[in-house]
This record gives C-alpha cells, sequence and structure tokens, in this order.
C-alpha cells in the first residue's frame, strides 16, 4: 500500500498528531496573519483559496473568516469530515469546504475551478521525492489562474539537521492525551528522504500499551531545490521567508516559506 494512505487514511486517529501537534495551534493566528499579509502583497485581497493539504481545516477555517473563500483538499476522509465539522462550528460555511483528494491528481479533485491563490501550510508537501513533488507542482500550476501566488510552508533542511546534530538516526517523540508516538527517523544524505516509523502507544494503567507502526516519510529541501522545482513546474520563486513571523530566510531558519507566482 501507498505509504501515505496507510498512515493518514488508515490510522487517522494517531497520524492527527503529526499533521497539526498541539503546539501549532497556539500560534494559528500569527501564521494566519502572514498569510493573508503574503496574499495581499501578491494581490489577492478577496476570491477562492486552495488549502492544499488541509488537515482538519485549521487554515481553512482561519482564511474563511479573514473573507476569502477556501476549498480544502486532503486525502484523509477522516480529516476532512473533522474540518467540515469546524467550519461548521465556526459559521463559514458558505465561505469553506473541504473535500477528499490526493493532491497528486488535483485536476480531477477541482475538475473546472480556478484558483486565485494556493496555499500549502505546515510541511503538506514533500511526500513524495522529487520527480512526484514536481508533478504535484505542475498540479499546482494547472490550477491557478496565471499570476496567482503560491504558499509553501515547509521544513528547513538545513536546520533540521543541524537541531540532529548532523545525525542520521534521530528519535523524537509527541504526546497528547492518551497516546504518545515515538518517531525514529532515518536521514539518507544521497536522496535528502528522511524515512521514520511511528510507534504508537497508548497509556493505561499498566504503563505504554503498543497500538500500531506507521510510516512516514519527508523529502527534506534546502531553499535552492524547491526553487529549482517551482521553475521547472511553471512557477516562478518571488521571495522566502524563515519562520512564521515573517523574517527574512536564512540558512539556519526554522522552516522554509516560499512564495512563487504562476507564470
Amino acid at each position: 500500500m501507498d505509504w501515505s494512505l496507510e498512515t493518514w487514511v488508515r490510522w487517522f486517529a494517531y497520524s492527527s498528531l503529526l499533521a497539526e501537534p498541539p503546539y501549532v495551534w497556539g500560534s494559528t493566528s500569527q501564521q494566519v496573519m502572514l498569510i493573508v499579509k503574503l496574499l495581499k502583497k501578491y494581490g489577492v485581497r478577496k476570491g477562492l483559496v486552495l488549502d492544499a493539504g488541509c488537515g482538519i481545516g485549521r487554515i481553512t477555517v482561519a482564511l474563511a473568516e479573514y473573507g476569502y473563500d477556501v476549498l480544502g483538499v486532503d486525502i484523509s476522509p477522516k480529516f476532512v469530515e473533522m474540518a467540515n465539522e469546524r467550519i461548521a462550528r465556526a459559521g463559514v460555511e458558505e465561505r469553506a469546504k473541504c473535500v477528499v483528494g490526493d493532491l497528486r491528481r488535483i485536476q480531477e479533485v477541482v475538475m473546472e475551478k480556478r484558483f486565485d491563490a494556493i496555499v500549502s501550510w505546515f510541511s503538506s508537501f514533500g511526500f513524495y521525492g522529487d520527480e512526484v513533488d514536481k508533478s504535484i507542482l505542475r498540479g499546482f500550476a494547472w490550477v491557478a489562474k496565471e499570476g496567482a501566488p503560491l504558499l509553501i510552508d515547509i521544513e528547513n533542511r538545513d536546520s533540521v539537521l543541524k537541531a540532529r546534530g548532523y545525525s542520521l538516526d534521530y528519535k523524537w517523540t509527541l504526546e497528547h492525551d492518551n497516546y504518545v508516538l515515538l518517531i525514529e527517523s532515518k536521514y539518507d544524505p544521497w536522496t535528502s528522504v528522511d524515512k521514520s516509523t511511528v510507534n504508537v502507544y497508548e497509556k493505561d494503567v499498566t504503563g505504554l500499551k503498543t497500538v500500531t507502526k506507521m510510516p512516514l516519510q519527508f523529502r527534506l529541501y534546502s531553499l535552492h531545490e524547491l526553487n529549482k522545482l517551482l521553475r521547472e513546474a511553471g512557477w516562478l520563486p518571488k521571495e522566502a521567508l524563515g519562520d512564521w513571523e515573517g523574517n527574512p530566510f536564512k540558512p539556519d531558519s526554522p522552516r522554509i516559506i516560499s512564495v512563487s507566482v504562476r507564470e
């Protein structure tokens, strides 16, 4: 089975910790303010925005509250269900909707819709390696209007490796409610792909009970590598920021926030 389907669809209840960790929610307003600032900078003050990899609707809802029309797409049916419930609770059903879809086949998902902007936020890009990732970017270009901005927010490879002490093997944990996730990662310097096994445990009176194991994979990009893919896929890179505060990108920035426009 495709690893991404196994993780994000079959084991949604546990992988939601990876899709939207609790620490991310605390800075949601800051992140969305940055997104809106960038959209306006590139001429998108209203219109239809694609939230590519919408998860449980965190960014979708916030952008709708800012007055944008938003279509969220995610591969996980459960995430989409949760996102639409969140949309209903926020009272933005007229502006926002999330649907199940694979970003590798975005044209089939959105059909005739064309977008004024596309947002791929919080490491929703980079699951499949260079060639497939490039095809996803081409799909984004296909469904974007001419001049539309594309915002991609991913981890900065150089910062990740530095934080790990440049070790090829790394372990880290996430804990939330009754679940503990132990992630064992192996970085391949030949491909810049980080392959992980996510061990899921549930707390009970006797300690930790094993629930399952899940695969997880990221192509960790440097800025120049991402820009190369973007250009080859029909996008023109315009600027890069290094964090959710909107600071300019530096080699040790924690994130790459790339802004491109469709040529």
